[in-house]
Order: C-alpha cells, then sequence, then structure tokens
C-alpha cells in the first residue's frame, strides 16, 4: 500500500512476530527497480538519486519508536 510518497512496510522481529506497520519515504529509480537499501538496527537506510545535484544521498529513517 502506497499513500503519497510513502510505502507501508510491515515490521517482524527476529522470529516472524508481527511487531507494527509504518509509512516510510520510499524512492524508486523506476517502477520495476528500488533505489539501494536496507534496515539495520530500526533504521531505514536508502540511497537516493539527487538529480539536481547529480549525487546519491542517504536517507536514514527510524522504524522503530
Amino acid at each position: 500500500m502506497t499513500k503519497g510518497s510513502k510505502s507501508m512496510f510491515i515490521i517482524f522481529d527476529a522470529r516472524g512476530k508481527f511487531k507494527k506497520k509504518r509509512l516510510l519515504s520510499f524512492k524508486d529509480i523506476n517502477i520495476q527497480k528500488p533505489c539501494p537499501h536496507t534496515v539495520v538496527s530500526g533504521k531505514f537506510y536508502q540511497l537516493v538519486e539527487n538529480e539536481e545535484s547529480e549525487s546519491w544521498e542517504l536517507v536514514i529513517t527510524a522504524v522503530s519508536d
């Protein structure tokens, strides 16, 4: 599910137990290819291309409360 520029993420713990749902900004290079991303220690990391400066930017979003 998407809402504007945000996508719904369903978060589970390491044992597969449901924790929560979160809407997070998620960028795509195109409809078939997302920008590189990972989740580590409760943070969502994504490399996003800045077309104006022609560089890549690291966007970090906390996914845990």
